[in-house]
């Protein structure tokens, strides 16, 4: 899973004192139904901009 930032917003910052993350889905016609992934945050450069990939 990827997401992307640039260095100075509040979500790099807190990933680098934290790099814990989570994401959770679930099915609105039925709750009970749900998907939920945990890992550790890896901030990389990436050589097209000065954006960061975070990836668990």
């Amino acid at each position: 899973m990827f997401f992307s930032s640039v260095d100075r917003r509040q979500k790099v910052h807190d990933l680098r004192r934290d790099p814990r993350i989570s994401r959770s889905v679930f099915d609105l016609a039925n709750p009970c139904h749900s998907a939920e992934i945990r890992g550790v945050a890896e901030i990389c450069r990436t050589r097209t901009s000065g954006s960061r990939t975070f990836s668990p």
